[in-house]
């Protein structure tokens, strides 16, 4: 609940920050993560939840043999799809939203979903283990972070000319 708040106040702060155009330009790339991010995910923060709370107590082996193929599988299909949207992110952006300067804040997405999704499957095996505290002040973490990371990320930036040639370090 208090990661959020601080993530509700601190889309406030962007949107103030950042002005209409950029700040729908940011809420397309996020939108855009996001639906990759439901690949990435495959329900299986909800499977290491699941498994971890039945057999930890019960069969601590089996868990951890879970909990290791759950995380191998999770590694594997975050990354894979993180590649995907950055191999993709200049027929996304060009095309898709058609907006050419996007398509750096959209390879940047691709490497924020990777350790989104994974740091998110691991609160959920966090869950099974019943460690509330530790979810927490991962949470609050993630809600202090994430407006400070998002505030100095390319589509913030006033003059985007001064770094025309990073789209060129994205896939064509």
């Amino acid at each position: 609940m208090g990661w959020r708040l601080l993530s509700a106040v601190a889309t406030i702060s962007i949107a103030r920050i950042l002005g209409p155009k950029s700040f729908g330009e940011f809420g397309m790339v996020k939108s855009t993560v996001q639906v990759f991010s439901v690949y990435a995910a495959f329900r299986l923060g909800n499977t290491a939840a699941k498994y971890v709370a039945e057999y930890k107590r019960q069969d601590p082996d089996k868990a951890a043999r879970i909990l290791m193929l759950i995380l191998l599988v999770s590694a594997l299909s975050c990354g894979f799809i993180s590649l995907i949207l950055l191999a993709s992110s200049r027929f996304i952006a060009g095309t898709l939203l058609e907006n050419e300067q996007m398509v750096l804040a959209i390879a940047i997405g691709a490497f924020m979903l990777f350790f989104s999704i994974y740091g998110n499957i691991r609160s959920s095996a966090l869950a099974g283990f019943e460690n509330f505290k530790a979810i927490a002040k991962s949470n609050i973490i993630k809600g202090i972070l994430t407006p400070l990371i998002v505030s100095r990320s390319p589509i913030t930036w006033e003059s985007r000319e001064q770094f025309s040639d990073w789209p060129s370090l994205v896939p064509s």
